[in-house]
């Protein structure tokens, strides 16, 4: 359904948005460079951003590759804000990888942003399973060739993966890229912990008022398969909460790889 709404968007009324920044606090940290593109692939804006007093951002600067010197006469934020929001004012819907990123950025710099959005990464996540979802494996899974991190570059690489997932179309040798996982990871079906944690309430449940069940009339000869029955659940409960926690490890450490765009 998102595709099919995504896909009847005016082309030009889309803008495809990348930014390079120097870190990732959206309130300490600064843009070094926007990219925006529209459905067609032209060019709407494109220019680096001096980050204010900021010089340095050696963290950042070994990803993006971004030094003061490409930066220090490039114009402020300020000096180019109209046009920016110029831009997304008339835009219907916005596209990015990890878009709310980028959107986080651009509203702590005061830019007002279409509330509709298309999030690239969300999008291949919910269909692909990799072992890592960052641009570049996304991109290598279409067989899309760019280069990483700089914001030109990013925002033509998520464009076309955009096409690719709105037309619903498949690599042509999805089995060569080395990213694909054997065996996804189920994040949605299957809940061991929630089942264990039933199980292991209800055995101890059964111990709390063993005394209360002794009362009953006739109930002596069924207390051995009761106590049997509340142990095996116990037991089972204990397997599938570790099941269960080793999952949610699993999930959260394959996600976790996916932000690393």
């Amino acid at each position: 359904m998102v595709d099919f709404i995504a896909s009847k968007f005016d082309r030009s009324k889309i803008t495809v948005l990348d930014l390079e920044t120097t870190g990732l606090n959206t309130v300490t940290d600064k843009i070094l460079q926007i990219s925006m593109i529209d459905g067609y692939g032209s060019t709407l804006f494109s220019s680096y951003i001096k980050p204010g007093k900021r010089k340095r951002w050696p963290n950042a600067q070994r990803v993006n590759h971004i030094s003061y010197s490409m930066v220090k006469d490039a114009p402020l934020i300020e000096d180019v804000f109209d046009e920016i929001q110029g831009i997304l004012n008339d835009t219907s819907l916005v596209v990015g990888f990890n878009v709310q990123f980028d959107i986080n950025f651009l509203t702590e710099a005061g830019f007002k942003v279409p509330i509709t959005v298309y999030d690239v990464m969300k999008e291949f996540k919910s269909r692909h399973f990799l072992s890592s979802y960052n641009l570049s494996a996304c991109a290598d899974y279409y067989g899309i060739s760019f280069g990483a991190h700089d914001a030109n570059e990013d925002t033509y690489a998520t464009l076309q993966i955009f096409d690719k997932l709105i037309k619903k179309e498949k690599p042509e040798n999805p089995v060569k890229s080395h990213n694909v996982l054997k065996r996804p990871i189920r994040t949605r079906k299957r809940k061991p912990l929630f089942w264990g944690i039933i199980l292991f309430v209800l055995a101890g449940s059964y111990y709390s008022y063993y005394e209360s069940f002794k009362v009953i009339d006739g109930i002596e000869a069924y207390l051995p398969f009761f106590n049997d029955l509340a142990f095996y659940m116990m037991i089972a409960g204990l397997i599938l909460i570790i099941i269960g926690i080793i999952r949610r490890i699993r999930i959260f450490i394959h996600r976790k790889k996916g932000m690393n765009s």
